[in-house]
């Protein structure tokens, strides 16, 4: 990979609503519980930690922030996660089959 740019895989506190589905459309998502899974396609670390800002912005609460190895599809933790704030619970949202979309 090239610039520093690669997959990543962040996970959320709740299951995602309709409107937050909607503001992350440039990303995967996928609801598994009380739990949402973003994936990146290949970035780099400026547009992740823009993402972080809007997850942020949005009141939601990022858990976790992975890499994704392109080759092996295996993910791996992030050592320099920006530190976590609390913030207000989510809704529920209508997907709960654990796909991405």
């Amino acid at each position: 990979m090239t610039n520093g740019a690669r997959i990543y895989e962040i996970t959320i506190r709740g299951a995602a609503s309709e409107l937050v589905q909607l503001e992350f459309e440039d990303v995967q998502l996928r609801v598994v519980g009380d739990l949402t899974y973003m994936r990146t396609g290949l970035v780099d670390q400026t547009i992740l930690f823009g993402l972080i800002r809007r997850i942020e912005d949005l009141g939601l609460v990022l858990l976790q922030v992975g890499c994704i190895q392109a080759e092996t599809s295996e993910v791996s933790l992030v050592t320099e996660a920006p530190p976590r704030h609390s913030r207000r619970p989510q809704g529920k949202g209508s997907h709960g089959n654990g796909q991405y979309r």
